[in-house]
């Protein structure tokens, strides 16, 4: 805002020299024709009326819009933070699921992902991209690395045979998963102070 002042003011000052230098010129050009310096003041009143009331406008057109757009803007919060909490307690579900040393349901887990990318694009890109970087782990790693863990016993029931390297990937997979949990706890309570100050 001060901005647009400063900028507005200089501008001003600039036609009044403008104007000034004009006035002069006027006045040495036709000394004896007090009708022109009338004129003269005339267009210079009309000149600056003009710019005054743009300007003023301007100002007023400027602030209306960045209060609508703020206001709508936190009109979302209470959606997102909703939604926040809803994908952390996801997250939590999830990283428990991981942890279990049995078979998983991968469809399960992609319907868990899928949920979680919807949930995240709503709220912003920071979020869905943490959330992308959780997909595209359990995808391209976890998920390939469980499927080679996955045998039959002797009755032809499927038996989950973890090894090393599957281990290391659910561990980093969970250790990932926690981290963004945390980082939500984080963006969900900025977004609660951010709410609290605009009602306050």
């Amino acid at each position: 805002m001060k901005e647009y002042v400063k900028t507005g003011f200089i501008i001003l000052i600039g036609i009044f020299v403008v104007l000034f230098i004009w006035l002069k010129l006027i006045d040495l050009a036709f000394t004896d024709d007090k009708d022109i310096f009338l004129e003269a003041i005339g267009l210079i009143g009309t000149v600056v009326g003009g710019v005054i009331s743009g300007g003023l406008t301007l100002i007023g057109v400027k602030l209306t819009l960045d209060y609508y757009t703020k206001s709508e803007k936190v009109d979302q919060y209470p959606i997102k933070i909703r939604k926040i909490h809803r994908l952390n307690n996801r997250l939590k579900n999830l990283s428990n699921y991981l942890m279990k040393y049995e078979v998983r349901d991968v469809k399960f887990i992609k319907k868990e992902i899928d949920y979680l990318l919807d949930e995240a694009s709503e709220i912003d890109s920071l979020i869905f991209s943490n959330i992308v970087s959780i997909e595209s782990k359990i995808t391209n790693y976890l998920i390939p690395k469980h499927d080679e863990c996955i045998g039959k016993d002797e009755t032809g029931n499927k038996v989950f045979y973890p090894s090393p390297d599957y281990l290391e990937v659910q561990l980093s997979t969970v250790d990932l998963i926690d981290s963004i949990a945390k980082h939500l706890i984080k963006f969900k309570s900025k977004y609660q102070r951010d709410l609290n100050k605009y009602i306050n």
